[in-house]
């Protein structure tokens, strides 16, 4: 085949010695005028007869059909070990470009390097803000790790967009020591090996973090994710450094949280020991809002806590080396629980018109002592009743969700991306601000349903303050019914000189944005 060819002849193949130097081999000839790269895409719908994805500054072209024999862990045929021990369960499609016969393929990174640069271990379960950071950063070394049962929850145009990237995926209902030794023996085939280790999620952080330290890696161990996972170990810990939070109590059954409602009273919020989000969270006001939830499935550890009033505010930290670097406090027009049943879903970072009159920074060292946490991103909600007294909430040692994150950034004039990665790789970021505002991140509303009509986006990025958005969804697309509190459409940014404008902003906002859907049931 000729360089000019229109028609690529890519056929099926499979992994074997004959894979040399970055080439792809087809059967037993090697086609030094095609290089292929086999790309991982379980429960996800061809992409069209040909599609183009430009990435490190050249075009590649998906052509349905073509299919190449790849491990379960997505790593190129000539990427990867081989052997008795490499599986090669399915066929993905292969993502080819022609090149000139005598221009070697470009190596997924330079090597050897005259620089050692940090190699992360980041778990992608979830695309977000900071993985699109990560991803855009070339002055390091990226492995991912990724968890079979999520797959089907990657986008295909992340998929796409990380193909290049040395992966590793954890076998669903696989023994972890297990998968622990088949990554340490395929990652000493990778020119460089991750030292560092960044969960940005939630729900995969008990697993994730037992494996990082069963592979060497910086990690919380079992009694800190304890503390930042299980709601009961958590609140525990906190009454043992002396952090005021709520009167809580684990329970089976609704005899045990009406037990609990005759100690402490109604309403009370009845949620699971490990959720978030608040999936499942419920405010019960009395018996017959119990009744509703009964019988508690056993499948999950529940536990009831007392109401707090007074306003709930979101605080986030920067850690390194055990020290508190910063707090970023946000302040809920809504409580989170509220946003479920339909308040303002947002938040607002308060660069300015933060006037808690708390020192935020020594809280935070208190729990960041107590939990023995060494470096990352921290996420709490506290709540403040009207004497100004602190109950916390919950802590998470994570990044906040949606986009908080970015919202401190805006607010300070600063990247706080870089500054959280910085963290997670060993270093002490400066931070150095300028101009200090408001700025939050407004969820969209959500409604299930097809939809048939929705603002644009580009109508809402016009609108005064709105700064950054993103729309999740599209005319025709079929929304599930979800009782989540980072359940939207989208989402957009707002900044202001004072957090009442970005509210107002807020406000304005959502009247200007329609979404309709219609029933498909």
């Amino acid at each position: 085949m000729s360089q000019g060819d229109s028609k690529l002849d890519v056929r099926s193949v499979t992994p074997t010695a004959e894979h040399r130097d970055g080439f792809l081999a087809s059967g037993r000839t090697i086609h030094s005028d095609i290089y292929a790269r086999s790309v991982f895409l379980p429960d996800h719908p061809v992409l069209g007869d040909r599609k183009s994805l430009y990435g490190d500054s050249f075009p590649w072209n998906l052509v349905e059909g073509d299919s190449c024999a790849i491990s379960r862990d997505g790593f190129r045929p000539d990427q990867g070990p081989t052997g008795p021990d490499v599986q090669h369960p399915g066929r993905a499609l292969v993502l080819v470009r022609s090149t000139d016969p005598l221009q070697r393929p470009r190596p997924l990174r330079p090597h050897p390097r005259e620089v050692m640069r940090p190699c992360l271990l980041l778990v992608d379960g979830r695309p977000g803000t900071f993985t699109d950071h990560v991803l855009s950063r070339d002055d390091l070394d990226l492995v991912l790790l990724r968890f079979e049962e999520h797959l089907s929850s990657l986008p295909t145009d992340h998929l796409l967009r990380t193909a290049d990237i040395p992966t590793f995926t954890i076998a669903a209902d696989a023994d972890i020591r297990r998968e622990a030794g088949r990554y340490l023996t395929w990652v000493a085939g990778l020119p460089a090996r991750p030292a560092h280790f960044c969960n940005p999620q939630e729900p995969l952080q008990e697993i994730s973090q037992e494996f990082a330290g069963l592979v060497g890696l910086p990690h919380l161990d079992a009694e800190q994710v304890a503390w930042v996972r299980d709601k009961t170990a958590m609140k525990r810990r906190f009454r043992e450094i002396g952090i005021p939070c709520a009167e809580f109590s684990e329970v089976a059954d609704g005899d045990e949280v009406l037990g609990f409602a005759a100690a402490h009273g109604w309403p009370l919020i009845l949620k699971p020991v490990d959720g978030w989000s608040s999936l499942d969270t419920y405010k019960l006001n009395d018996e017959h809002d119990l009744a509703r939830l009964l019988p508690l499935p056993p499948s999950r550890r529940w536990m009831v806590e007392e109401f707090l009033t007074g306003r709930e505010y979101q605080l986030c930290a920067l850690v390194a080396h055990g020290r508190v670097l910063d707090t970023y406090v946000s302040w809920t027009p809504c409580a989170l629980l509220e946003t479920i049943y339909g308040g303002i879903n947002g938040s607002i970072s308060l660069g300015v018109d933060n006037e808690l009159g708390i020192d935020e920074k020594e809280l935070v060292q208190r729990i960041v002592d107590g939990m023995r946490i060494d470096h990352g991103y921290l996420h709490m909600e506290f709540f403040r009743s009207d004497d100004g007294g602190i109950h916390m909430s919950e802590v998470g040692a994570r990044l906040a969700g949606c986009e908080l994150p970015s919202n401190h950034g805006f607010a300070r004039n600063f990247d706080m991306m870089a500054a959280t990665l910085d963290t997670y790789l060993g270093r002490v970021p400066s931070l150095e601000y300028s101009t200090p505002r408001c700025a939050g991140d407004l969820l969209l509303p959500y409604k299930p349903g097809r939809v048939v009509k929705v603002t644009p986006l580009e109508t809402l990025l016009s609108m005064p303050g709105v700064v950054h958005g993103r729309m999740n969804i599209a005319i025709g697309d079929d929304l599930l019914d979800q009782r989540a509190s980072h359940a939207s459409a989208g989402y957009v940014q707002i900044v202001g000189p004072s957090r009442q404008i970005v509210e107002d902003r807020m406000n304005g906002v959502l009247d200007a944005f329609e979404l309709v859907t219609q029933d498909v049931s």
